[in-house]
């Protein structure tokens, strides 16, 4: 029975430390420090559990001991309640807003102005180039602040794009990936900053919604 609760424990485990994204910090830290809804609503029986894990876990005496039925019942009852991830296109920004290449700046910028979005997929066609982004925008002004023959009215998109070296820190998923495998691509790259979020994850697929990091709070 022991063996069993330990197994079983490591499946819970597994999914708070995928939700929380803290696989250096302790468990009974990360459950006492979370805000997903789940950990909060069962603070007290996941630090109750995990007590007994470290028990069994480290205790040399684990042949002299065993577990509770009830805690095997309060285990079974966890992992029978365990909230289904969140896939890509529940989380993501949707109505996304593009530009073609050739587009003169100002249309960005004027968007940025209107909508208080940020960041923009810009196409060649049907095909993403990279992503303008109001951190390329500015980067690019003070590159050109003193420059005379730069007229914002006529300056294409592309321009802005070329200088701007994060533009292209950006990948494709399926609009079916889990909310674990979406942050597994955030901490596998920390400079990553979009995602874009297709039909199968092709890139030659309409984007039907754009994450950030942002996305991923709860």
């Amino acid at each position: 029975m022991n063996r069993q609760f330990l197994n079983k424990f490591r499946k819970l485990e597994q999914f708070v430390r995928r939700v929380e994204g803290k696989d250096n910090e302790s468990l009974s830290q990360t459950i006492n420090e979370s805000r997903h809804p789940f950990l909060v609503d069962n603070r007290a029986a996941l630090d109750t559990l995990n007590r007994i894990r470290n028990v069994f876990a480290h205790n040399e005496t684990i042949n002299y001991l065993e577990v509770n039925e009830k805690a095997i019942h309060l285990l079974d009852h966890l992992l029978a309640t365990l909230p289904t991830e969140a896939e890509a296109f529940e989380l993501m920004t949707k109505n996304v807003i593009s530009f073609q290449i050739d587009e003169p700046l100002i249309n960005a910028l004027k968007s940025i102005e209107n909508t208080n979005i940020h960041q923009y997929p810009i196409l060649k066609g049907k095909v993403v180039q990279g992503m303008l982004t109001d951190n390329g925008i500015a980067n690019w002004l003070a590159k050109n602040m003193n420059n005379q023959e730069i007229n914002i009215q006529d300056t294409p998109i592309s321009e802005v794009l070329k200088n701007d070296e994060k533009s292209g820190k950006y990948l494709y998923i399926p609009k079916n990936m889990p909310y674990g495998q979406i942050l597994d691509l955030y901490e596998a790259d920390p400079k990553l900053k979009t995602i874009l979020v297709t039909e199968t994850g092709k890139k030659h697929q309409a984007i039907l919604g754009i994450i950030t990091p942002y996305d991923l709070l709860f």
